[in-house]
């Protein structure tokens, strides 16, 4: 959910950091960049706007990363996208990170993440894969990075949990139904980081690893009563990741 995700970038924030938005669903952005297809993408409204008005300006107030409420996976019409749009963020120097879809590896949910043997093999041993590789091995690339999975947004609304002023409502969500939560964009977490760094180091470079600024923090716990009579606890993220599945997804363009 957009609007919970957009209020935690403002939890790591001081007065040298400015966050702005722009409402643009993802179509929007699609339909805009492909009439700038090619060597035409320079003339852009998305290049004009983060290049021309900020980084190519005396006095300019350049970006210093995107964070889009995007997903995307390797289909030939996000390939595409992509590469579009890291050419806009490598002329400005500023990183696009968005959402990796699980479709990117076949799957309907991340919570099938456990199931394939090897992550490898689906990318680099299906041809469906080719313009996805072909991305990855360009310059730009490096300029875009998609996260994953989504985290816990907030809690379930209900007297002993997230209590709602206005009326009376408890959501039915008992830790068995991973649809009955509301999730958040990873990207989101991605930029809280990015600001905690930038607020403290005055540079991004934190961000990543459990001991090095990669953690995420103050995530909803939701507890619920289970059947044999204790309490379980809904994992914050929609998986939990082990350090060998983190290294296969690394190396595949992924990072949690």
């Amino acid at each position: 959910m957009a609007r919970y995700g957009a209020s935690g970038l403002h939890t790591e924030t001081d007065e040298k950091l400015k966050i702005r938005f722009m409402n643009l669903s993802k179509d929007e952005l699609r339909r805009n960049m492909k009439r700038y297809k090619g060597i035409a993408w320079d003339q852009s409204p998305m290049f004009k706007k983060l290049y021309e008005a900020e980084y190519g300006q005396l006095g300019g107030e350049p970006y210093g990363c995107i964070i889009a409420d995007y997903y995307f996976d390797h289909t030939p019409p996000d390939v595409d996208l992509l590469g579009s749009i890291a050419k806009v963020a490598a002329s400005a120097h500023a990183p696009f990170i968005a959402g990796a879809s699980p479709s990117v590896l076949q799957m309907d949910s991340w919570q099938e993440l456990a199931n394939p043997r090897d992550l490898t093999k689906i990318v680099t041993q299906n041809l469906e894969y080719a313009p996805w590789n072909s991305l990855r091995a360009s310059e730009d690339s490096r300029y875009i990075g998609l996260t994953m999975p989504r985290f816990l947004a907030r809690l379930p609304y209900g007297a002993k949990t997230n209590p709602v002023d206005e009326f009376d409502f408890e959501e039915d969500a008992d830790g068995s139904d991973h649809t009955k939560y509301v999730w958040s964009n990873a990207a989101y977490a991605m930029g809280v980081n990015i600001n905690r760094s930038f607020k403290h180091y005055g540079w991004c470079t934190l961000i990543r690893g459990v001991e090095s600024g990669g953690a995420v923090e103050n995530l909803p716990c939701h507890t619920f009563p289970t059947d044999d009579g204790g309490v379980d606890m809904k994992c914050p993220t929609e998986i939990a990741i082990s350090d060998r599945r983190e290294a296969e997804l690394a190396k595949n363009g992924l990072s949690r």
